[in-house]
């Protein structure tokens, strides 16, 4: 390898299941090694993706952490200073709020690198969370640009006080699935005990109270009466708030759906679970960037989505996807009831959801992007550098 490559951390909480983290690895796995020699920085060595990372035989450094705001926290953040001075680190990008207030505010004030702080996910940032926006936005403005993943993202911090400060957008890339028929065999379905030619509408993501999965099973109640064998599935883990889980159990119960909905846990086989279903839906009260959005989109899925945060910029209503207001179950059971009503309407929505992210949400895209912002910032380092007056 090239001894001029540019040296970049990218720093990330920890490795669970997500879809930061997912956009993480794609990032650390493509990146031009030509071009870019890369290491890795977290708070947490824990969860699936530590596997991935591993893999790509790239150093890790880690910096527990469990308090951001604690001397311990200070002591870790000096000796990441040293690091990052010792391995002589040109640019540093964090990806997340706790990754933005460790890294961001240290590599700043204490070297002369590149910082890049990563927003994607403004529903964490509610009026209860007040002191979190407050220092996000800090940070934010000690970093030499912001990445946001959408453009509502952007105009989310320009309202923060972040107008006049160099916000880029580099939206979210992913894996494009082969196109292939309905499957001859059906995994999923032969291990949930459904039939083959039950409708099968599904919700996927992790489970969090910004998912609006309430919303979901309150459309599940209004449709099952209609249309009987349908079953409805939910795809994903609870970690972060494991009673919420509960709380949707309760609901379903409650709502007559025993054996109607289907809770699947977190699941490592999402690909064959796409190929499986009829209908896909993101109910959710906040997103950015939805990765299950575009993969359900990828796989040609057609899709009843919330128009919220990044999703009317990835959906156009009623030609790649159909849209809905936030919290309206009404609206939700209407959208699915077209659709499997009409299952020629759903192939030409997904047929068409598949060319767009083909066409502006591939992975190739993303690293473009992503390797574009790191030399531009750099180049602009360097121009500032020649300006300044020698003393």
């Amino acid at each position: 390898m090239p001894s001029d490559r540019i040296k970049l951390l990218k720093f990330l909480t920890h490795f669970a299941v997500g879809g930061t983290e997912r956009q993480f690895v794609y990032a650390v796995k493509g990146l031009d090694r030509s071009r870019f020699d890369v290491r890795v920085g977290c708070l947490r060595r824990i969860g699936p993706f530590m596997k991935d990372v591993q893999a790509l035989n790239v150093p890790i450094s880690d910096y527990p952490t469990t308090s951001m705001y604690s001397f311990r926290t200070l002591r870790r953040q000096l000796k990441f200073v040293r690091d990052i001075r010792r391995e002589s680190i040109q640019i540093v990008h964090a990806y997340g709020f706790y990754p933005n207030l460790f890294a961001v505010l240290p590599a700043a004030l204490g070297t002369n690198c590149v910082t890049i702080a990563s927003v994607r996910d403004i529903g964490v940032f509610t009026d209860r969370h007040r002191m979190r926006s407050v220092t996000q936005a800090m940070a934010c403005r000690m970093a030499d640009c912001v990445i946001a993943n959408s453009n509502a993202v952007r105009d989310w911090l320009s309202k923060q006080g972040l107008g006049r400060h160099d916000i880029r957008v580099v939206p979210n890339g992913i894996a494009i699935p082969h196109r292939s028929g309905r499957s001859a065999d059906f995994p999923i379905r032969s291990e949930l005990k459904i039939d083959p030619k039950t409708p099968l509408i599904a919700v996927v993501g992790r489970l969090a109270r910004t998912k609006g999965l309430e919303f979901f099973l309150q459309s599940a109640a209004a449709l099952a009466p209609r249309f009987p064998s349908a079953r409805f599935l939910i795809v994903g883990g609870a970690c972060v708030e494991p009673e919420y889980q509960t709380e949707l159990e309760n609901q379903a119960t409650a709502l007559n759906l025993a054996g109607r909905v289907i809770f699947t846990g977190q699941r490592t086989d999402v690909p064959q679970i796409m190929r499986e279903i009829d209908i896909s839906v993101v109910p959710s009260l906040s997103e950015s960037c939805s990765n299950s959005l575009l993969e359900s989109m990828a796989h040609g899925l057609p899709v009843v989505a919330t128009r919220v945060g990044g999703n009317p910029e990835i959906i156009d209503d009623g030609l790649n996807g159909i849209l809905i207001p936030v919290q309206d179950s009404g609206a939700m059971t209407q959208a699915i009831t077209a659709l499997l009503e009409s299952p020629e309407l759903g192939r030409h929505l997904g047929g068409s959801a598949r060319e767009k992210v083909i066409r502006e949400y591939t992975i190739e895209r993303l690293l473009r992007r992503t390797e574009d912002v790191y030399v531009s910032l750099l180049d602009r380092r360097r121009r500032s550098k020649v300006g300044q007056p020698k003393h």
